[in-house]
């Protein structure tokens, strides 16, 4: 209550104290609430109050009181350290682009901590960094690192150079020393996409081979005398020297695999066209929606988004699967199951061989040979080995 008492008597200089505690003006008529006079009445409310109030209320401090016991820089020696509390230093904000890694950055400009794509879980590729400081692994790749030719094969390994082996019939097994994203080879040619999306070949480039469109690829694919492409706007071409199996069809697509006497692609609605000389029914392909096409000599096979697999030509059957991916090569077809266990048929009998149980990451089909990466990183072919196309060299 004294507190109550003091704060109105502040807020109503001029009143008065009544005998039942009420605060009342002396003057109606000249009440004055200014702050100037208050500020002049500071000094003596305390005693004022207390001989209205016949009461124990506390002096007020006067004004040069509270100045002094306010200033309280004289207790303080600035020369003590005892007096002083150290803020410890912010660290400074992160600079992206400076190729430092520091914060939440993962890597930064050139930078990559020693990341590379393999050890973020991919066969090979290129890993980069993004523009915020977070690994871009758009670059990495899982397939197109393997692949089987007549009679001979090649390989990317982890530091994306190109291996190849067996027979080096035209220069074929004897790659240049670029670096690559993926691989594909024909009977007598390899072509391999480089960072840039472009391809280099080496091997027999003549019927129109080395005529390749110039620009980048998504994908393409390489048969006995001529190759296709996805250009990077989607749309398809064809060149070399196989009469049908240039006339490419207009439109956008997704995936390609040609063979010695046509071609087949994944449009962009996901259903599958093919084109070329017919034969065992290769140009009739099943409906429905599928994501991965492969073909051979005279059948081709495409999985769909849930791992089954068709094939159709000579080889004309139904498998469930589920699958991750597969390969085509002249009377055969390879596929990786989601667990890593591989099964093959052979000129299209239903009679798999499943490698005994080993685990795969990819596989490439030759001509009549086939060779897998393991999940071990070791490289495996078995099959014809009549140039020494089962005799890979080591991954690394």
């Amino acid at each position: 209550m004294k507190i109550r008492v003091l704060v109105v008597l502040l807020l109503c200089v001029g009143c008065n104290l009544s005998d039942n505690g009420v605060v009342v003006p002396s003057d109606k008529n000249n009440v004055d609430l200014g702050l100037n006079d208050l500020a002049q009445d500071m000094g003596n409310t305390g005693t004022d109050l207390a001989s209205d109030r016949g009461d124990n209320v506390p002096d007020l401090p006067n004004s040069s009181d509270m100045s002094a016991d306010a200033d309280l820089s004289n207790d303080v020696d600035p020369s003590t350290d005892a007096n002083l509390v150290d803020m410890p230093d912010l660290p400074p904000s992160p600079v992206c682009g400076d190729s430092d890694i520091e914060g939440t950055e993962v890597c930064d400009a050139e930078n990559l901590d020693g990341k590379t794509c393999a050890s973020e879980g991919f066969l090979g590729g290129f890993l980069a960094c993004t523009s915020s400081c977070q690994l871009d692994t758009s670059s990495c790749r899982n397939t197109g690192r393997i692949t089987g030719g007549n009679t001979y094969g090649c390989f990317l390994n982890s530091e994306n150079s190109a291996k190849c082996w067996g027979s080096n019939a035209f220069g074929r097994a004897t790659p240049p020393s670029g670096k690559y994203l993926t691989i594909d080879a024909g009977d007598r040619l390899v072509c391999a996409q480089k960072l840039n999306r472009t391809l280099e070949c080496w091997g027999d480039l003549t019927d129109g081979f080395v005529e390749f469109p110039a620009g980048e690829f998504q994908k393409f694919a390489v048969a006995d005398e001529h190759m296709c492409g996805i250009l990077a706007n989607g749309t398809l071409q064809c060149w070399g020297d196989s009469g049908s199996n240039l006339n490419a069809p207009m439109g956008v697509f997704k995936d390609i695999d040609t063979a010695e006497d046509f071609t087949c692609a994944i449009n962009s609605i996901d259903e599958i066209e093919c084109w070329g000389e017919s034969q065992y029914g290769v140009l009739s392909p099943p409906s429905g929606v599928f994501e991965q096409i492969s073909v051979g000599y005279d059948h081709a096979c495409a999985m769909r988004a849930d791992g089954s697999m068709i094939c159709w030509g000579w080889m004309s059957e139904s498998y469930p699967g589920p699958f991750r991916t597969f390969s085509s090569g002249y009377d055969r077809t390879c596929a990786i199951r989601r667990d890593n266990s591989v099964t093959c048929w052979v000129d299209g009998f239903n009679t798999p061989d499943d490698r005994n149980g080993e685990r795969f990451l990819e596989i490439g089909v030759g001509r009549i040979h086939e060779c897998g990466i393991k999940t071990d990183k070791t490289i495996t072919c078995w099959g014809s080995s009549n140039s020494g196309e089962n005799n890979p060299p080591p991954f690394d």
